[in-house]
């Protein structure tokens, strides 16, 4: 058996480098997990969690917080960051005068400081799923990263085929790429996966075989399929069983996942549609509260009265939410993009 010699002691206080401080490695762990926290739980939790447990813990490196706001360099740029942030920042003498390409270049090299002040010392990872959807801003922002920051891991995830369509920053950053190609699901996931969509225990045969070839194994488009035919009325759910009332061969399928969500939507009353939209812009989790401060806001009458822009009482708009389940919502999200992306994105 190998001999696992002793760990070392830890460092002398007078020893240790400014950043990154030394920590051990269950305070590693602790410092990880409370940044999980303050990624995964709602900004509105982190201030109602009725202990100190997460005090200081719900950010990465807030030692790195007071670097950035004693430089006058920061301050000076920091409306530049108001896209990014939850709050608006008004322009001073000096960004006002920063306009186009020049603004842009500003901002992201801001960003790219703020991030390497609040990543130094660690091995980062970075995550972006659907990135056939960004634009070139953030494609240079994403580039200027890859270049800034050291030691940094940058997973990318993106529609095959859609790569022809990348701006130039896109195309260039994934050409140094190494790529792994995902299949899509197989025949006895995507049954699985229909099962869990419409919460039944079993599905007839045809049913899965079906929405399997014409989803190739997408779970998106399969998931689409199963939730259309049950609207349709053309499957009906029945003690925890999928029965199928029409034959398949009746049925007119949507060429695209596009087409199957839009017909989803269509059926929709307008008013209700409209109320969804303005929802999913609030992301795929939203407030009732902040649903209706978006409508008065957009109120076209001018009378700050939520829910008049678009027809519906203000008494009636939870009610109406209720109506309209989360998947609705995050699907109107994922087609804003791809309309969006259609439109060659915003600058």
């Amino acid at each position: 058996a190998a001999l696992v010699p002793p760990p070392p002691d830890p460092p002398a206080a007078e020893d240790l480098p400014a950043v990154p401080e030394w920590r051990s490695p269950r305070q590693r762990w602790r410092d990880a997990a409370a940044t999980t926290l303050a990624f995964t739980l709602p900004l509105h939790a982190l201030g109602c969690v009725g202990s100190r447990a997460l005090e200081g813990l719900v950010a990465i490196r807030p030692q790195a917080d007071e670097e950035l706001l004693c430089s006058a360099r920061v301050l000076e740029l920091a409306p530049l960051l108001s896209p990014v942030l939850p709050l608006s920042l008004p322009d001073n003498e000096v960004t006002k005068h920063l306009t186009g390409e020049t603004r842009l270049l500003e901002a992201i090299r801001l960003m790219v400081r703020v991030l390497r002040a609040k990543l130094a010392g660690g091995r980062t990872i970075l995550v972006f799923e659907d990135v056939h959807w960004m634009d070139s801003s953030s494609w240079k922002l994403l580039e200027a990263v890859r270049k800034e920051l050291s030691p940094l891991l940058l997973l990318v995830s993106m529609r095959p085929g859609a790569e022809p369509k990348l701006p130039p920053e896109g195309t260039a950053l994934l050409a140094a790429a190494r790529r792994s190609e995902l299949s899509g699901l197989r025949a006895h996931e995507v049954e699985e996966l229909l099962q869990r969509t419409l919460g039944v225990d079993s599905l007839p045969t045809a049913v899965a075989r079906e929405i399997m070839d014409r989803s190739a194994g997408n779970p998106l488009f399969a998931m689409e399929f199963a939730l259309a035919m049950r609207d349709e009325g053309l499957v009906q759910i029945v003690d925890g069983r999928c029965e199928l009332k029409v034959s398949l061969d009746l049925i007119d399928f949507p060429p695209s996942v596009e087409a199957l969500i839009t017909s989803r939507f269509d059926r929709l009353p307008p008013a209700s549609l409209l109320l969804l939209k303005v929802a999913a812009v609030c992301g795929s989790e939203f407030s009732v509260e902040a649903v209706k401060r978006m409508l008065s806001r957009s109120d076209i009458d001018g009378n700050g009265a939520a829910g008049a822009a678009i027809g519906i009482p203000a008494d009636a708009i939870e009610p109406t939410l209720e109506t309209l389940t989360s998947s609705e919502a995050d699907m109107l999200r994922r087609m804003s993009g791809a309309g969006r992306d259609a439109r060659g994105g915003a600058g």
